[in-house]
């Protein structure tokens, strides 16, 4: 059970890349969020949702892992993770953590060590292999869910097959072995030991396949979370909270002491849309009443508007950035019911679409009314008509001999959402030309990772992939250094493997070609930005932190405060109102969904006697009636204020 401190709750979600960058190097990062973290007191909300910072290979913003234990080079060093972990506590501000546990990076060291030992397929292997492709597709979910990919085949032929449900740089983890469960659980000691107040747990419904077609929801993966819980709950009031992307009939399996304290409500975010997008309560009135009658004890649900992924537009882009409309939106989503998760610039009305790409929600904060808001313009490593450093203690690196016998060098540089790599020509070791390139367009490329100073390959192995150019297939080639050249011809190709030219120590200066960072600009970003709102007392930054302040500060609307909708004589299609109580504080939300003045009659249960509107701190004294104005909200508490 959780604490009171988590009852009245508003989370902040970042995503650390666009958020805040304190080096210059056009990249936000840990050390830029703790120096926003006034910012975010001021705002009121009591906790972030820290998005993956953990050493990546970039093919899916930190969702793929490539090292539990590090944190990701561009964001900062671990010391740094453990600075922002105290200046949030020193703030009362609560830190929970993104945890990717379904499935790692490809280039995770357990799935290279898999490949490389011989133990395929074998009880001990970490991931799930089988000699022949099953025939499974996906399993019913993807259907159901209307994910773009339905009949997608997860089993990734890597001379075996391995299952990955999500993407082929995701294999799954084979929880059927215990030492993965003791990996994982080591993993999450880690972090409660470092000070983390909780965890969002990410496709928390895939970690144990049983059989074709019994994919998801299994009594395996109950039984995973149910240990990790286990662990958890050692750490006085650490919550954990799930990502289940489904009904909510199958939430509340999930929903409990014995797994998670909450998970996230992505029915919320799509009703939320529908009222503000039809002017109508039910969409919205009719999943909260959903929730309250399929969760015992009305245990709180995360609820959002819109996160990282392609759910729903911003509340700019999905209502026109018609502001009436989007103070609703806010005012329902933070006071309504649950746990309120505000998506990092949402507060100032950042404009976002959900589609085409996610690109488009993941644009950069926008601090001032500078096109780039305080982050550069160009990639941090790819100054533009210029020169950068490449330093090769952490980097993908590789060279072979090309057709004429050019020593070619190719290496993958980390970059904000392309994979891009940089190819040249050496000549006695000096670099001549670079220029970037897209993946896509190569037949080979180079995976790691390896530490070139301190260690060469780590066991003196070094992958190719090739891919098929009519299937899109990549095979595996494992490749060692130390055998000559000329036995290391590749398949169907003339390209060899130099062993020569890896054993670099030094950095080495690129000439570039004015390759641009591929940040998406905000619109309209000379006034929707935090300095120019922050200062406005009629801005959406300072009505959203007004709300902020009305939920934190008034019991009646902690999740656990007696819920009622409240019906309307002849009106109700046009209103959103309830009524909250706790230990004798009573408040009322009156919200007209209409652009038409109200005069609206609550026969039964409405406010009769003396209320303040906590909006305007206006005393009314009301017998069943009220008067709104076109899309007004209207938030009343029972009595005056005290002076």
């Amino acid at each position: 059970m959780l604490r009171d401190d988590w009852k009245n709750m508003v989370m902040y979600q970042i995503l650390p890349r666009v958020f805040r960058d304190s080096n210059g190097d056009g990249i936000g990062d840990l050390n830029g969020i703790i120096e926003k973290l006034d910012y975010l007191k001021g705002l009121g909300v009591g906790g972030i949702w820290l998005m993956p910072f953990y050493r990546t290979h970039g093919a899916d913003e930190g969702y793929d892992v490539e090292d539990y234990y590090t944190v990701r080079r561009q964001y900062g060093t671990n010391d740094d993770f453990k600075n922002l972990i105290s200046e949030c506590h020193k703030r009362k501000i609560k830190i929970i953590i993104d945890l990717v546990l379904n499935h790692t990076s490809n280039v995770h060291k357990w799935f290279l060590d898999d490949c490389l030992a011989g133990k395929k397929g074998k009880k001990e292997s970490y991931y799930l292999w089988h000699h022949e492709n099953p025939q499974w597709t996906l399993p019913y979910w993807w259907k159901i869910d209307n994910f773009q990919s339905w009949n997608r085949n997860p089993w990734k032929d890597d001379g075996m097959y391995y299952y990955s449900a999500f993407s082929k740089t995701q294999p799954d983890l084979n929880y059927n072995n215990p030492k993965v469960l003791e990996e994982v659980k080591k993993i999450v000691k880690y972090y409660l030991d470092c000070g983390v107040d909780g965890f969002r747990m990410d496709a928390v419904r895939y970690i144990v396949e049983e059989k074709k077609g019994v994919q998801a929801d299994t009594e395996g993966t109950h039984r995973i979370w149910r240990e990790l819980k286990k662990l958890v709950n050692k750490y006085d009031n650490r919550i954990l909270m799930g990502e289940c992307f489904t009904y909510l009939r199958i939430i509340r399996d999930y929903v409990g002491d014995e797994e998670f304290d909450t998970c996230v409500n992505f029915d919320f975010a799509y009703a939320l849309k529908n009222t503000l997008i039809q002017e109508s309560p039910y969409p919205l009135r009719d999943c909260i009443q959903y929730v309250r009658d399929y969760f015992p004890n009305h245990l709180p649900d995360s609820q959002f508007a819109v996160n990282h992924d392609e759910v729903n537009d911003r509340f700019a882009t999905l209502l026109g950035g018609f502001m009436p409309k989007m103070k609703i939106g806010m005012a329902l989503l933070i006071l309504s019911c649950g746990i309120p998760y505000i998506y990092y610039g949402e507060e100032i009305g950042m404009p976002g679409k959900s589609e085409p790409t996610r690109r488009y929600l993941r644009k950069i904060m926008q601090w001032d009314d500078t096109p780039f808001a305080g982050f550069s313009d160009l990639s941090g490593i790819n100054p533009e008509n210029g020169e950068f450093d490449l330093d090769f203690s952490n980097c993908i690196l590789g060279a072979f001999l090309d057709r004429k016998d050019n020593i070619r060098f190719w290496t993958k540089v980390e970059n904000d959402s392309d994979e891009v790599f940089a190819a040249g020509t050496f000549n006695n070791f000096h670099f001549d030309a670079a220029y970037p390139l897209k993946k896509a367009e190569d037949d080979f490329h180079v995976s790691g990772p390896y530490k070139i100073n301190d260690k060469i390959f780590e066991d003196d192995l070094f992958k190719f992939y090739k891919r098929d150019k009519k299937t899109g297939a990549f095979t595996w080639m494992e490749i060692n250094p130390d055998v000559s050249r000329d036995k290391l011809a590749l398949p169907d190709s003339n390209l060899v493997w130099d062993p020569t030219y890896h054993t670099f120590n030094y950095r080495i200066k690129f000439q570039t070609t004015g390759f641009k960072r591929p940040f998406m600009l905000n619109k309209g970003y000379k006034t929707i930005n935090v300095k120019n709102q922050s200062s406005d007392p009629s801005s959406f930054f300072n009505f959203n932190k007004l709300l902020i302040g009305i939920k934190r500060g008034v019991q009646a609307f902690d999740y656990d405060a007696a819920f009622q909708f409240i019906d309307s004589e002849g009106n109700n299609e046009k209103l959103f109102a309830f009524r909250k109580e706790k230990q004798g504080e009573e408040v009322y939300v009156i919200i007209n969904l209409r652009n038409e003045s109200l005069a609206v009659r609550f026969p039964k249960s409405g406010p009769t006697g003396t209320y303040t509107n906590l909006m305007d701190e206006n005393t009314e004294n009301l017998n069943g009636r009220i008067e709104l104005a076109p899309y007004e909200i209207k938030i009343l508490k029972k009595g005056k204020l005290k002076a």
